[in-house]
């Protein structure tokens, strides 16, 4: 298989961590091109860095049992007023899956 065809079919994979942490399962799952183009806009507008934590949070915490988001733009005011080491832990978590290291 040629690398052409690795990285396609790698691209093509969904990818996803299932994260034991403090307060139970997470699912962190990888974005694909349009939400992080989604994600990217909304951070080029975020005016502190514990927001942007909390928007990769709500973009890619997930439910292990439903597979659905944990949360949603309605609770970024909520993250960002309480205790940011733990967006910041969930935020490291999503930056880990993201990237291109292997999980």
């Amino acid at each position: 298989m040629s690398f052409k065809s690795k990285v396609l079919t790698a691209i093509a994979s969904p990818r996803h961590k299932d994260v034991p942490t403090p307060w139970g399962m997470v699912r962190i799952i990888s974005l694909l091109g349009k939400d992080y183009d989604r994600l990217a806009e909304k951070r080029s507008r975020a005016k502190s860095a514990i927001r942007d934590s909390a928007l990769i949070v709500v973009a890619t915490c997930y439910d292990p049992e439903t597979n659905t988001p944990c949360f949603t733009d309605d609770d970024i005011d909520d993250l960002c007023a309480g205790r940011a080491d733990i967006v910041r832990y969930l935020a490291e978590h999503a930056n880990l899956v993201n990237s291109v290291e292997p999980l």
